[in-house]
C-alpha cells in the first residue's frame, strides 16, 4: 500500500481549516494582529471559493470514478461557497479597517442612528452633544 498526498473529490486539504481557525482567533484581537488574522481568513475563504467553483468539473469526475453521488459533491461545493461568502463578508471590512469605526459607533448611546462614518446626519457627532428631547 502506498501513501498519497492527493485527496478525493470529497476530501479538502486539511491544512486550510487549521489556517482558517488560526486566522479567526487572531482576527478577534484589536489592531494590526486582528487585521492580519482577518486577512488570513479572507485568503482561506478565497481558496475555498476557488476550489468549490473552478475545480468542480474535476470533483465531479473524481466522484464518478469513486462511485459517490454527484449531488453530494455539488452539496459540499454549495456549503463551501456559502462559507466562503460569509467569511469574506465578515473579514474584508476588518482588513480594510472599517470594523473599528463600526465598533466605536456601536459604543455610543445613539448607535442605531450613526452612519458608517460615525456621524448622525443633521447633528454631526453621533450621540454626543445632541439636543435633548423635551
Amino acid at each position: 500500500m502506498t501513501c498519497s498526498s492527493e485527496g478525493t473529490a470529497l476530501t479538502p486539504p486539511l491544512f486550510l481549516p487549521v489556517v482558517l481557525l488560526a486566522g479567526a482567533v487572531a482576527a478577534r484581537r484589536p489592531g494590526r494582529p486582528g487585521r492580519v488574522g482577518a486577512g488570513i481568513t479572507s485568503v482561506v475563504a478565497l481558496l475555498f471559493l476557488a476550489g468549490s467553483t473552478a475545480n468542480l468539473p474535476n470533483d465531479f469526475a473524481a466522484a464518478d470514478a469513486a462511485g459517490t453521488p454527484r449531488a453530494l459533491t455539488a452539496g459540499l461545493a454549495g456549503i463551501h461557497i456559502a462559507l466562503s461568502v460569509a467569511v469574506l463578508h465578515n473579514g474584508l471590512p476588518t482588513v480594510r479597517g472599517r470594523r473599528a469605526v463600526e465598533v466605536a459607533a456601536a459604543g455610543s448611546p445613539n448607535a442605531a442612528a450613526c452612519g458608517s462614518n460615525g456621524r448622525r446626519s443633521g447633528y454631526g457627532d453621533c450621540g454626543r452633544n445632541m439636543p435633548r428631547s423635551r
